[in-house]
Order: structure tokens, then sequence, then C-alpha cells
């Protein structure tokens, strides 16, 4: 039925977004040939602009694929954080935003009933993955 080829790797917990996301855009800025971003919410707040507008970036050079909840990310652009910095602007919608003059893919996924798949997965190269819950 499938292969039996196995491969070994190693595993490291990043606990907590301080060690998390550092790490996550290293690996972004490192990547050779692909970027796959899959997370339930792309929100619109000051840090997410920054990975977007790095995803936008590396999407000239390297194959930028990003997929997420539709009706997740829908419902998030219209709360406010209230740590944004004040000088912050939101972009109207972040997956217009994404999209925009870059070569990101984005897939939309629709949510009809409304059940939240709140999948975090990040794969660089196909070799190095990031999982958050």
């Amino acid at each position: 039925m499938g292969s039996d080829t196995r491969t070994s790797g190693q595993i490291e917990l990043l606990v907590g977004g301080d060690r998390f996301f550092p790490r996550l855009v290293d690996a972004i800025i490192g990547a050779e040939q692909s970027i796959k971003l899959r997370t339930y919410i792309f929100d619109r707040d000051d840090y997410a602009v920054r990975l977007a507008d790095l995803l936008r970036k590396r999407s000239q050079d390297v194959n930028v694929q990003v997929m997420v909840d539709g009706l997740g990310t829908l419902m998030a652009q219209n709360k406010a954080a209230g740590s944004m910095p004040p000088d912050h602007k939101a972009p109207l919608g972040i997956t217009l935003y994404l999209t925009n003059q870059s070569g990101v893919r984005l897939v939309s996924l629709t949510n009809p009933w409304f059940t939240g798949d709140h999948t975090k997965t990040t794969i660089i190269d196909s070799k190095t993955a990031f999982v958050g819950g």
C-alpha cells in the first residue's frame, strides 16, 4: 500500500512566541525552494502584516503557498487587537494584501459548517516543519 522508506530527523520544541516566531522568520528568509504555510486565521495586526510582507517578498524568489480558513480570517479582521502600535495601519483584507502584486498563491478554504480547523503548519523546502496549536 505505502512506501516503507524511513528517514531520520530531529524535533525541537519551541515553546512560546518569543522562541517560535524568530525561528520561523529565519526559516522563511532562508528558504531556497518553497514555503507552504497553513493557518486558521491570518490576522491583520502589526506582526501579521510584517509576516505577510516577508512572504510577499520571498514569493519573488521561491514558491510561496498560503492556506487559510476563509471564514475565520474574515471574522478576525472585524476585531481590533488592543496591543497594536498606534501608528499601525491594517490592510482592509489580509488575503488581498498577501496576493496583490506578489507571487503568493493563496487558498481560502470555505467553512460552511462553522467547524474551525485550527491547524497551523509551515513547511520550508519540504525539509523543515513548524507546527503550532
